[in-house]
């Protein structure tokens, strides 16, 4: 399970040269978010209002952080589906950034 940021950047990007010397791709809020494990995610908004519930709403007894939510949670299941189709590989933290890396389009 990820970290208290989310996972971490090691396992993202465990080859940071790689992905600073790309030749494709911008990062942008998004794309940041993930890579940072912030963004509207519980975990990480409850840290700053500490009335809001961690928990991840379909999966009650697991945190919603940027891993849960991208990799895990059923609620995007269909979403993870579509990425899958288009880049042809089951993405996980491990490899997404190799996936991202592999093409301009990924």
């Amino acid at each position: 399970m990820a970290g208290a940021m989310g996972p971490s950047r090691n396992r993202l990007i465990p080859n940071i040269r790689e992905w600073v010397e790309r030749k494709h791709g911008e990062v942008n809020y998004h794309l940041t978010q993930l890579l940072s494990g912030h963004g509207y995610f519980k975990h990480h908004s409850q840290r700053y209002d500490n009335t809001i519930n961690a928990q991840c709403p379909t999966c009650p007894h697991m945190v919603e952080d940027a891993e849960h939510v991208l990799f895990h949670c059923p609620r995007f299941e269909e979403e993870r589906r579509r990425l899958k189709d288009l880049s042809q590989d089951e993405m996980k933290p491990e490899n997404i950034v190799g996936i991202m890396l592999t093409s301009e389009h990924n």
